[in-house]
């Protein structure tokens, strides 16, 4: 239900994490995919489709590979999502999930981000200083109502920033009667932001906090731009006297 590893995008680093709930040994719902489309043009699913086990896993190979095929056909993220609620609504399924789709464009000024989410947890935008903002707008469920709300928003990405998709099993995961919560996700993000494979680490502290063992099924994916290279100060000429070099 999710690629073998991500992919290598030119111009971006793309680290994923999946963690299967308790033992692993019964299939969930959750997925992630990243694809291309075009030349600088990229898309990252991420979703969570209710339920575990085979039928459970029908419907998310379903809601995969349907995503692959409208994000060549439709031009923006809400789009696709319409056409996949009216696929799952038309299934006659019990069945539901909840989707961000990204796409990531290439342009003259850097990357642009534009996604939109179907009832699925918001992508964190952060900075290169570390600041973290929750960004878009949480539109409806997939597969449960004939026509849904969704809505399509943008976010320019800098070199140093990072987005980080991930589902509920992140912010849900419990110690006793206390959860993770969105708090302790923006300070991990925010403390991973600049490390190598940061969805890993995240995964790490969430299973961490969880010791060990997963309540839910959990993925992360985080993409983010390289900062620019650091210029090294260049030295100043030697000083002249009486217009004569020493």
């Amino acid at each position: 239900m999710i690629p073998p590893s991500p992919p290598s995008l030119p111009g971006l680093d793309v680290s994923a994490a999946y963690r299967p709930a308790g033992d692993g040994e019964e299939v969930g719902g959750d997925f992630y995919d990243i694809f291309q489309i075009a030349s600088g043009d990229w898309v990252v699913a991420i979703g969570d489709v209710c339920g575990k086990g085979v039928e459970a896993a029908v419907v998310t190979a379903l809601v995969r590979y349907s995503l692959r095929a409208l994000s060549v056909q439709q031009e923006q993220p809400s789009e696709v999502l319409h056409a996949l609620n009216d696929i799952l609504v038309g299934q006659g399924t019990d069945r539901f999930c909840t989707v961000v789709l990204v796409r990531l464009r290439l342009d003259e000024e850097g990357w642009l981000a534009t996604f939109a989410s179907g009832g699925h947890p918001l992508p964190l935008h952060v900075s290169a200083a570390g600041v973290v903002r929750t960004v878009g707008e949480t539109g409806s469920l997939i597969g449960v109502l004939a026509a849904i709300t969704a809505q399509d928003s943008e976010v320019r990405l800098v070199p140093g920033d990072v987005l980080v998709m991930y589902t509920d099993g992140v912010t849900e995961g419990r110690h006793g009667a206390e959860f993770y919560g969105d708090e302790r996700l923006e300070d991990a993000v925010r403390t991973h932001r600049g490390t190598s494979r940061p969805a890993e680490r995240i995964l790490g502290d969430v299973l961490d906090f969880q010791a060990g063992t997963a309540r839910d099924d959990i993925a992360v994916v985080a993409v983010r731009v390289p900062p620019l290279p650091s210029v090294p100060p260049q030295s100043s000429p030697p000083a002249r006297t009486n217009g004569v070099s020493p």
